[in-house]
């Protein structure tokens, strides 16, 4: 479909996005975690004794030849062999009872005595080249890891060769041999875990954990950031992007939720005046310029502005845009008709005792009986009036096509601020008569699934999609890439 969300990959420019926006509790939070580990590590931890000694699987050919092919399999496998049966019941209980390992390690029976030693043993080959192989003791007791290195080295080539011998090629147990140890050294170390090492380790893990969320935190949202990411995601240009002025996501969150939101908004520092930033006054310059490319030559443009949901600031930018282009010498006219929840009265601080639904209606039959003039610019307005009860019908009667013809002889432009359009069906029903549509959407508000959902509206009655404005950009914040689409 065309107005599905376009998807981009994951580049280098996305990682890097995301580290910038957790580097710092990555930092706090490994600093933390390693410390902790560190200081366990180096007071809880109890060090463990270790001890290792060696085996090889000898030749005891008298031929010339060292090794045989055959002969060369056989060590192979008796040495692979040696390493799985290390820590096997047998050897085990046999090195126990030789040598009394019940009673000289303090066991209750024989069989907890094997148990215990067959989870100390492990058992390696030097490499797949040689056939030694060694055996490593390690218990949390010096004496006893000691004692069962000794009982290893003294019992295991005797039961491994017994083990060994029916598995082994014919004659080869004459030939070959376990033999060891290969050394006498019997020595104990003490293992003991560097707090240094578990910090390192401990703050790499946080950190990677905490990128990872932030990454998949990252791909999930499907929120509109800037300009740069509604060029990856959708194919219609981007007229203009409006910087933040004293916003509040916050409140507007809460507006969204909210059964009376014209009463509640507070429109202080928003609308366009000289003592607007000077980003703000370039923006809506911006917007002006763009839409003059944008509509037909020559005629009296009527824009319709809409966004897909309430909240997302198309109020503000219409009154905002017919500020900044009655600055330009045009004749202008503002109508609300967003009939279900106005605002211009508030917000531009004029009468809206009468307006749109009287002259839709017929209780006001010429457009000067409703027109009014704001302060904030030479432009006029024509407000909603009353809240009819029946707004759609009104917005699609033969009326307002006949209002539009007429307001096209007397202005330069005129600008429809419409209502959301995922919400109510007004803003569709006068595709017929507008030049085209404005899609307003607000950074970090605005999901991209109910943009794509309301570029579709639109395009499902023909109506002739100009262009995105995004507002509420934290200026000198780079684009943010959406990389999901869809719920």
């Amino acid at each position: 479909m065309e107005n599905e969300v376009r998807t981009n990959e994951i580049t280098f420019g996305t990682l890097l996005q995301v580290l910038k926006k957790c580097i710092i509790l990555m930092i706090v939070a490994a600093i933390m975690v390693g410390s902790a580990v560190a200081i366990y590590v180096a007071y809880m931890v109890k060090p463990t004794y270790k001890a290792t000694t060696s085996f090889w699987v000898k030749n005891y050919s008298s031929t010339n030849d060292f090794m045989t092919g055959s002969l060369t399999t056989a060590t192979i496998t008796i040495a692979d062999s040696c390493v799985e049966l290390a820590s096997q019941d047998k050897l085990v209980r046999q090195a126990v009872q030789k040598h009394n390992l019940t009673a000289e390690l303090g066991y209750a029976n024989e069989d907890a005595c094997v148990r215990a030693i067959q989870g100390y043993i492990s058992a390696r080959r030097q490499s797949t080249t040689t056939f030694m192989f060694y055996v490593t003791v390690e218990t949390a007791d010096p004496d006893a890891t000691f004692k069962i290195i000794n009982a290893i080295q003294s019992t295991m080539p005797a039961v491994l060769q017994e083990l060994l011998w029916t598995s082994t090629p014919e004659n080869t147990g004459e030939t070959l041999q376990v033999v060891g140890p290969v050394s006498s050294t019997n020595d104990v170390v003490m293992v003991k875990s560097s707090p240094y090492t578990a910090f390192a380790l401990a703050a790499f893990v946080t950190a990677i954990v905490i990128y990872g969320i932030f990454f998949v935190i990252e791909i999930c949202d499907k929120r509109v950031s800037d300009e740069k990411a509604l060029k990856i995601m959708f194919s219609e240009p981007v007229i203009a992007s409006i910087p933040s002025e004293g916003s509040d996501i916050n409140e507007i969150k809460k507006l969204k939720r909210a059964k009376e939101k014209h009463l509640l908004r507070n429109y202080d520092k928003r609308i366009l005046t000289g003592a607007s930033s000077k980003e703000t006054k370039e923006a809506f310059n911006t917007l002006k310029t763009n839409l003059y490319f944008y509509v037909p030559k020559n005629t009296t443009p009527v824009l319709a502005v809409t966004s897909g949901y309430s909240g997302e600031g198309k109020s503000l930018t219409c009154a905002n845009l017919a500020i900044a282009m009655s600055s330009a010498s045009r004749k202008v006219l503002l109508v609300e008709c967003d009939m279900r929840m106005p605002s211009f009265g508030k917000m531009l601080g004029v009468s809206d005792k009468m307006g749109l639904s009287e002259l839709l209606a017929g209780i006001k039959s010429e457009t000067s009986d409703v027109v009014v003039n704001s302060k904030y610019g030479r432009f006029d307005i024509i407000t909603c009036g009353q809240i009819p009860p029946n707004p759609t019908e009104l917005l699609s009667s033969e009326r307002m096509r006949a209002l539009i013809a007429e307001w096209k002889q007397t202005y330069d432009i005129v600008i429809l601020d419409m209502p959301p359009i995922c919400e109510v069906v007004d803003a569709s029903v006068v595709s017929d008569v507008v030049d085209g549509y404005l899609m307003v959407v607000r950074s970090r508000y605005s999901d991209t699934t109910e943009l794509s959902n309301a570029i579709g509206k639109i395009k499902m009655v023909n109506g002739n999609m100009l262009g995105l404005v995004i507002n509420d950009v934290n200026v000198g914040t780079s684009a943010r890439k959406a990389l999901n689409v869809g719920r």
